[in-house]
């Protein structure tokens, strides 16, 4: 098989008439000198040729004189000082124009006129609104309404709820005093012949007990009716009362205990108290026997007088609080709407699906 020649092509001939997609008109060369009626330049005057033609325009192709200088101006006159004559003031120069006079002609009606009140209506103001009689439920997922604040209530002055308390405690105290002084007192003369040296036998009755004090010889206790055991029964029944009407000083529990407190505390005392009158039927009318009245028993009385007064005091309805709202606002019913109340209806639930 025969290959093609490898050799390359030769480029066949150019045909110079033939117009190339790349060519370009080739510019004419400019004559040597000054072009024909250039004039000449910065004003220097040069010899231009004979067959040269004037500019077209002669205020630019004239030439200047031989004794101009380059860049030249006509130097301005000088102004004169002061104002020019027939300037005058601007005021004068340009009078305001006055506007035509009318001697008949009225104001304007509408010049103090003001614009009706119903011309720009105000929006209209609505009151607070009411809060209504009857509860309106809620709907699920609805914003609840705030309700309307109440107006604070001036605070009632709090009352002495304290007082039965402490009275209570002072009735504790004054009786564990009184168990452990003499109650009562028997003293009397041994014998006449011996007064001049003060022998005098001395009974005390105590809550325990009775003691004999001769003068020279040692205090001899015997036993007696024990009354201290109801005096400490007493003590620890007003413990509890003030300590029950100190944590809660309005209920009937506190008050139930201070006047039980207070009633046996009271009969407790009254039956101490016989033992004085047993004393005086013991003394002799014309021996030389005095009969006195312990401290232990004055401070008995004294606390049989203060556990007495916790009660009254707790009883008092003046010094209790009030221990519920007012009878009217809980009993008030609240009246149904003759529309009846909204009852809120929950979405019935999807029943679940076996696994």
């Amino acid at each position: 098989m025969d290959r093609p020649s490898q050799e390359p092509l030769e480029p066949e001939p150019r045909d110079d008439a033939a117009p190339s997609p790349l060519s370009f008109p080739v510019e004419a060369p400019r004559p040597e000198g000054v072009e024909p009626g250039a004039g000449t330049p910065f004003g220097f005057p040069t010899a231009a040729p004979a067959d040269a033609q004037p500019l077209s325009f002669p205020a630019e192709a004239s030439t200047a004189p031989a004794d101009a200088q380059p860049l030249s101006f006509p130097v301005e006159a000088p102004r004169p000082d002061g104002l020019e004559p027939g300037a005058g003031t601007p005021a004068d120069a340009f009078p305001a124009a006055r506007p035509p006079s009318f001697p008949n002609a009225q104001p304007l009606p509408f010049a103090d006129a003001r614009p009706p009140a119903d011309a720009f209506p105000q929006p209209p103001e609505f009151p607070n609104p009411q809060p209504l009689p009857f509860p309106v439920a809620q709907l699920p997922g609805a914003p609840a309404q705030p309700e309307p604040v109440p107006e604070p209530l001036p605070e009632p002055r709090p009352p002495a709820t304290r007082l039965p308390a402490l009275l209570a405690s002072l009735a504790a105290l004054l009786t564990v005093g009184g168990l452990f002084l003499p109650l009562f007192r028997l003293q009397q003369q041994i014998g006449v012949r011996q007064r001049f040296l003060d022998a005098r036998l001395t009974v005390s009755q105590t809550a325990w007990g009775i003691q004999f004090d001769f003068p020279g010889q040692e205090i001899d206790d015997r036993p007696a009716a024990p009354v201290g055991i109801p005096l400490v029964v007493a003590v620890l029944l007003l413990a509890v009362a003030a300590l029950t009407a100190f944590s809660r000083p309005d209920r009937a529990l506190s008050r139930w205990l201070v006047g039980a407190g207070a009633v046996f505390a009271t009969g407790v005392v009254a039956t101490v108290g016989m033992i004085g009158l047993e004393f005086d039927a013991i003394a002799e009318p014309d021996a030389d026997t005095e009969v006195g009245v312990g401290l232990g028993m004055w401070l008995l009385v004294l606390a049989v007088l203060a556990a007495v007064a916790a009660a009254v005091v707790a009883y008092l309805p003046r010094w209790r609080s009030a221990e519920w709202a007012d009878p009217e606002l809980a009993y008030r019913d609240t009246p149904t709407p003759p529309t009846g109340v909204a009852i809120t209806v929950l979405p019935p639930e999807e029943p679940e699906k076996p696994e």
